[in-house]
């Protein structure tokens, strides 16, 4: 049996993600962004896609995904590598006019990445994604974050792979159906390679 790629490298990342930037939204100054171009439509405005001016936090910057539950209400988020070299969460807020950093927990001394957000209210969003695992291995660990209006918070979350070499845990997506049906999906390591891995 052949080791997993390691989610980690950004090199072999390329093997199971293909080239990085179709997975990664890389943004310097600004991010590519068009919320709610149906409401733009309906207003008179062009529908075209325009680039929003957006913050960056130390380092290299990236955006995975972004969810709206309002005009006045999206959510983006990522991860950001700082000067240490170290990969962390990454959270950004829409208000309908400007793009804002949000503070998130920090997971863990090797760092975390968010890959799928949820926006269902001003006061309630989800973000998911992984924190890696102890250091010389390929382990991690799942990530599930709520946004309750005020802060976000860590949220327990089950971490299947129990392997100490190859077990990895990772969510990549969440959907909210209403504030109590939240799902998010990902994927583990098992003995016999790659599987799916959804919570709820």
């Amino acid at each position: 049996m052949s080791a997993p790629v390691d989610p980690w490298d950004p090199i072999s990342n390329r093997t199971r993600r293909g080239s990085p930037s179709a997975r990664r939204l890389a943004i310097g100054l600004a991010v590519l962004v068009a919320l709610l171009p149906g409401a733009a439509h309906a207003a008179g405005s062009s529908t075209s896609w325009s680039i929003v001016a957006s913050p960056n936090e130390e380092g290299w910057s990236w955006l995975q995904a972004v969810d709206a539950a309002a005009a006045d209400d999206a959510w983006s988020v990522g991860y950001y590598i700082g000067a240490d070299g170290v990969e962390e969460s990454l959270a950004e807020h829409w208000d309908g006019a400007t793009w804002s950093l949000v503070d998130t927990p920090s997971v863990g001394p090797r760092g975390d990445q968010l890959y799928g957000v949820a926006a269902v209210s001003p006061s309630d969003a989800w973000a998911v994604g992984y924190a890696a695992g102890k250091e010389n291995t390929y382990t991690s660990k799942t990530v599930i974050e709520h946004w309750t209006g005020a802060a976000w918070s860590l949220v327990p979350s089950p971490n299947p792979s129990k392997d100490p070499l190859y077990g990895a845990n990772q969510l990549d997506d969440v959907r909210a159906f209403a504030p109590n049906d939240v799902w998010a999906a990902g994927w583990q390591w098992t003995e016999t390679g790659y599987a799916p891995l959804i919570e709820r």
